[in-house]
């Protein structure tokens, strides 16, 4: 049933690829922002609406995913393992945008490395311990407890097969809000400068929305075909 979900490409392309493919537009547009820009907070504003769009775009994959029994059945998938495949990506709906999140903002600090202009042993430094490296480190931290919760919610309560998807969700939002601490906290995102505050005007610019998408939606595909 796991290794299913795990391959099988109607799951994998139809939701992570919203992810994946998706903050493909904030490498083009968030470097852009921060080497050419004259305002660095433009980076955070390509952060905020890469965001705001993809969980957008994650709406219809919900809805997709809540009722995808019988778009498996139509498939010819044996009916018992399209209804708990359904039951599984309708938990997993939960924590679909904290890894949308944690994607974005992966990017948005990938986007501010400045390794280019020192030596190796410096740049190798500020990958490991700067901002480049975060979510990395934020991996390395959450992987065992992703072990954990899985144990736990599969062989010590009721959920079952249930308690993975559920371990899984509230290991994406752990990520996200780890990596977001993370950036919080940082003194070189704060000497960056690349954050300026929520600003939902210039986020829902309709042209700079438009961009985006245009980028997106191409990555979104690239990944699509790649799976």
């Amino acid at each position: 049933m796991l290794s299913y979900l795990k391959n099988d490409p109607t799951f994998t392309v139809i939701g992570w690829c919203v992810a994946l493919g998706g903050t493909t537009a904030l490498d083009t547009l968030g470097s852009q922002a921060f080497t050419g820009a004259t305002r660095k907070t433009d980076l955070g504003i390509h952060f905020q609406r890469c965001v705001l769009l993809l969980w957008i775009l994650l709406i219809p994959v919900s809805i997709l995913w809540a009722f995808m029994e019988p778009v498996l059945l139509a498939l010819g998938q044996p009916p018992l393992l399209a209804f708990h495949v359904q039951r599984f990506l309708r938990v997993l709906i939960v924590g679909a945008p904290g890894y949308v999140g944690f994607e974005s903002m992966k990017k948005y600090l990938q986007c501010q490395g400045r390794t280019m202009s020192c030596c190796f042993a410096r740049a190798l430094l500020i990958y490991v311990l700067g901002i480049m490296g975060a979510s990395t480190t934020i991996l390395a931290i959450v992987s065992p407890i992703n072990i954990g919760l899985n144990i736990f919610f599969i062989h010590h309560t009721s959920l079952g097969l249930l308690g993975s998807p559920l371990a899984v969700s509230i290991t994406y939002w752990l990520c996200f809000a780890f990596l977001a601490i993370y950036t919080y906290l940082s003194p070189i995102h704060r000497e960056n400068g690349t954050w300026g505050g929520i600003q939902l005007r210039p986020v829902l610019d309709f042209k700079s929305c438009y961009e985006f998408l245009r980028l997106a939606l191409p990555g979104i595909l690239m990944v699509g075909t790649e799976w």
